[in-house]
């Protein structure tokens, strides 16, 4: 029998568990963890593309709505990294998504601007804690053979539901459903944020049924739980019979926040690794996420381009004045003498943003499959250099389908490089302190989110190349910090 001790990553008794049917129960729960993270993020992106009937947003209006979810993300992040770190991953992970759920209800009744992005705000702050405690959840039931394939499934999860948006944009936006009066609507705009909050309520409830991570249980001692965890993964993995190592663990205490303990926790390696993570994630985040929140508005607008689509045409046409909702034409119907704003919306829309979206699935396959063979450090300086050489493209796209594909592949290649720092960040600190640091690590991912959706109008209106050049900017800073990350420290399986 092999002894464990607390401070390893239970590897041998997790690989004794076995890989079966338990972890393709958490594979399946990766998609509607990223279906909420994703939907609370990205959601307003496809409902401004319709809602000018109801709200007139200039262009930093909506880059505050978009970034709203992320100033509430980066206001929750310690305060939910701090309980689930000190009481547990499973109870976070339930809340979080419940808050995020009555949250994004109260969102999609919202009437005005100032309400919206109060809701925006508390829905980020909500469903920051889940997403964060899920990928140490998931991380923490998987040996170090099989975590990093199951961190980018995570990662392929969170591209398939950045797809069924526009697959859901494409059934429900351009209905001209609409109840209500001038004092309160609900239009189809609204209905698709409803509905955004479906797997916010998925989540809270297969987790009810969900045990607490192993790892957690055993660094608090509570090893009779964590060993009846281990024997149920064994169990629904076909391991029936089979003995499992012995652990030796702390003394049985009450749950407390251990703040002694994890300062203790901490070496210098440590911080050094946290602040060059720091720098990657707000590199990689600034970019992906607000980049990937304007996709719609630039596939709107491409789409309409007839001849000689470029990225400067769509950023030019961009920085044009809207016109206000009251405007007769082409978006108004008059009934009775009245102007009815009508959303002119179609369908076919959205059809390019299916398009990227599968570029970016392709990709994400091809990631996973090679994870487990290339050293993560090595696969995500190559990712950011790939990523600045398919930024220099989007100045030599000349047509609707070849922009499509430049941002495409932009975003496939950012995606894969956000999970390789997941990815990274599990692999360098201690479990008592590994959810805090996971989260801030996306704290500052998320400020870097925040503030591009900030920058991005300004840059918009100097000019194309301005942005292009920023874009490029954030990766040479990424290639430099992951260079100069140190390499993490292996922790040793004691045998007795």
């Amino acid at each position: 029998m092999d002894n464990l001790d607390t401070e390893d990553d239970l590897d041998t008794a997790l690989t004794a568990a076995g890989f079966g049917c338990f972890n393709v129960i958490m594979g399946c729960i990766c998609l509607p963890v990223a279906m909420a993270i994703i939907f609370c993020t990205s959601i307003f992106s496809y409902a401004m593309t319709t809602m000018e009937c109801e709200l007139s947003l200039t262009n930093a209006e909506r880059g505050t709505l978009n970034g709203m979810a992320y100033f509430g993300m980066i206001a929750g992040a310690i305060f939910w990294a701090l309980i689930s770190d000190n009481l547990g991953r499973r109870p976070v992970i339930i809340f979080s998504h419940i808050g995020d759920a009555i949250f994004g209800n109260i969102l999609a009744l919202s009437q005005n601007f100032p309400t919206m992005c109060v809701c925006k705000f508390f829905s980020g702050l909500c469903i920051c804690g889940g997403y964060s405690s899920f990928l140490t959840y998931l991380a923490e039931v998987h040996s170090s053979t099989k975590r990093t394939r199951m961190m980018f499934l995570c990662g392929v999860m969170l591209n398939i539901a950045a797809g069924i948006l526009p697959i859901m944009a494409i059934i429900i936006l351009p209905s001209d459903f609409k109840l209500g009066n001038d004092k309160f609507s609900y239009a189809s705009w609204q209905l698709f944020l409803t509905l955004g909050t479906l797997p916010s309520i998925i989540v809270a409830i297969v987790f009810g049924f969900m045990p607490e991570s192993p790892k957690f249980d055993i660094h608090h001692g509570k090893n009779a739980r964590a060993i009846n965890t281990l024997k149920k993964i064994q169990f629904l993995n076909g391991k029936r019979g089979q003995d499992l190592p012995d652990i030796t663990i702390h003394k049985e205490e009450k749950a407390r926040f251990d703040f002694k303990g994890m300062i203790k926790a901490v070496k210098k390696q440590h911080l050094f690794a946290l602040g060059y993570l720091i720098v990657i994630e707000v590199c990689i985040l600034m970019c992906q996420n607000t980049i990937r929140l304007w996709q719609p508005t630039f596939v709107k607008i491409a789409q309409t381009q007839k001849e000689n689509v470029t990225f400067c045409a769509v950023i030019e046409e961009v920085n044009k004045p809207k016109p206000p909702p009251t405007t007769m034409a082409p978006n108004m119907t008059d009934i009775n003498s009245e102007p009815v704003c009508k959303s002119n919306v179609k369908a076919s829309t959205y059809h390019g943003n299916l398009y990227i979206f599968m570029l970016c699935f392709d990709g994400f396959i091809v990631a996973m499959l090679v994870a487990g063979h290339y050293d993560v450090n090595k696969m995500l300086v190559s990712m950011t250099i790939i990523s600045s050489l398919i930024t220099c493209c989007l100045v030599f796209a000349k047509s609707y389908l070849g922009l499509l594909t430049v941002l495409g592949l932009y975003l496939c290649v950012e995606y894969v490089s956000a999970m390789a720092v997941n990815n990274l960040a599990v692999q360098y600190f201690p479990t008592i302190v590994r959810t805090t640091f996971l989260s801030l690590i996306q704290f500052s991912g998320r400020f870097g989110s925040f503030l591009g959706n900030q920058l991005l109008p300004q840059l918009m209106g100097l000019g194309c190349y301005y942005l292009i050049g920023w874009l490029i900017a954030s990766d040479i800073a990424t290639v430099v910090a992951t260079l100069l990350l140190p390499n993490p420290q292996k922790r040793r399986v004691v045998a007795s």
